[in-house]
């Protein structure tokens, strides 16, 4: 996955994060954790 793909993955979850039911919530967390930890891993964030 590249640097760009990485980012746009984490905006695309922090969006639905916004939007989404409270049931959804922990789900999108984690998967903007991981996303995260990839992009610390990378120095991109």
């Amino acid at each position: 996955m590249t640097d760009a793909i990485l980012k746009q993955k984490y905006v695309e979850a922090l969006r639905r994060l916004h939007i989404c039911s409270p049931a959804s919530k922990t789900d999108l967390k984690a998967l903007m954790n991981y996303y995260y930890s990839k992009m610390v891993e990378r120095g991109i964030a």
